[in-house]
């Protein structure tokens, strides 16, 4: 009888430790891919860091790009004015010059 109860208890005892390897397995691998999640994660973050440092400093040349714009905008006025200008003037001597060829 004793023979027996050890045996069921052997049997009891290696079932018992194959669950617990097959949790064991099983944790592990829940281990790895926690790890493998976390180092994603890292990874997305790292490049949402350099995104945002690159954005960073395109934002901090919008400025100068803001006034080379109003630079340029200043010249063509002035550039505009200028050819106003001197079409009225081209205008004007056209016309002095065609009264001179009626009146010769």
């Amino acid at each position: 009888r004793e023979i027996e109860d050890r045996e069921t208890e052997i049997a009891r005892l290696a079932s018992e430790k194959s669950a617990i390897e097959g949790r064991a397995e099983q944790l592990a691998a829940e281990l790895a891919a926690a790890r493998e999640e976390s180092m994603r994660e890292r990874r997305a973050a790292e490049e949402a860091r350099v995104e945002v440092a690159k954005l960073t400093l395109r934002l901090e040349g919008v400025p100068r790009l803001e006034a080379d714009l109003t630079k340029t905008r200043e010249t063509l006025e002035a550039e505009r004015m200028a050819r106003v200008a001197a079409e009225q003037a081209a205008a004007v001597a056209a016309a002095r010059l065609e009264e001179r060829g009626r009146g010769i």
